[in-house]
């Protein structure tokens, strides 16, 4: 992976290892110029692309399932860096459980038929506008167990920027 990457995830405390597990390097190219991201695949195999410059899209934007063996509870998180941030922060290299990654909130509905199987959908959303109003939409249109799991990063607008800012010494 290009160093500024390497560097880019380690800026977002996303260790190497880790990124390299979920992530892959993606060049795209517009305006005559080569542009390097870190790409998280969806399952519509295109890529939620990230760098320190640009947030995007390769191909079809589609969520990011890990479909582990049926159980009571899901996990549902916003962004690839917030599920990323997810695993530093429990201390794991791959969920236990079934796990989502909407890559947007604008992919909501793409993911509404998959939650209704379970009892529990333990949301990781960002604390903004966006964030509040996708967990409002499972919950009151979608009719989603929902749970609200952003108090985990409360005072900080997503996990990533919890991870960021909270020092390493009050994560152990």
């Amino acid at each position: 992976m290009n160093p500024v990457l390497i560097n880019y995830l380690k800026s977002r405390m996303i260790p190497y290892s880790l990124g390299k597990q979920y992530l892959d390097e993606v060049m795209t190219t517009g305006k005559g110029r080569h542009y390097f991201s870190v790409g998280f695949r969806n399952d519509s195999d295109g890529y939620a692309l990230r760098n320190k410059h640009y947030k995007g899209c390769e191909g079809n934007q589609d969520i990011t399932t890990f479909d582990l063996p049926s159980q009571e509870s899901v996990a549902v998180f916003e962004g690839f860096f917030d599920f990323l941030s997810a695993l530093v922060f429990f201390k794991r290299a791959s969920p236990r459980f079934p796990t989502v990654a909407l890559n947007s909130t604008s992919n909501r509905k793409k993911v509404v038929t998959y939650l209704k199987q379970f009892n529990t959908v333990n949301c990781f959303f960002d604390r903004d506008q966006a964030g509040m109003d996708c967990f409002r939409l499972m919950r009151n249109t979608d009719g989603l167990p929902v749970v609200d799991c952003s108090t985990i990063y409360d005072g900080f607008n997503d996990f990533n920027d919890f991870l960021v800012k909270t020092p390493k010494t009050m994560l152990n």
